[in-house]
């Protein structure tokens, strides 16, 4: 009986989240409107960290970098400035050492 009912609520469950994804499909989420926002964004010297401040850039968010590559970080403020950033803060931060990470948090928050 057990079976009998778990599959029944296997079927339901996915005909519901199918017709929720096809609903979603025609009539996207709002965008979470960030401007004017801080964004922390971690191992911002290169790859992900580094396209995803590119992206953040023009919409109008203040930017806070952190990384172990301090010329990385370097390069990826001069890129978000020229993309039209307006505040661009970047912090030299070991994310695998939890005493750095509140260090640096503190200088940001004082800041």
């Amino acid at each position: 009986m057990n079976f009998l009912l778990e599959t029944l609520q296997l079927i339901v469950m996915s005909i519901y989240y199918n017709i929720e994804a096809f609903v979603r499909l025609f009539i996207p989420l709002k965008k979470k409107d960030v401007t004017g926002e801080i964004v922390l964004i971690t191992g911002a010297g290169s790859g992900i960290g580094r396209l995803m401040a590119e992206k953040f850039a023009p919409l109008g968010v203040s930017l806070v970098l952190w990384d172990v590559n301090q010329e990385g970080m370097k390069e990826t403020a001069r890129l978000v400035k020229e993309k039209g950033a307006a505040r661009v803060h970047y912090y030299l931060c070991d994310c695998s050492n939890k005493a750095a990470v509140y260090r640096v948090a503190d200088q940001v928050i004082n800041r």
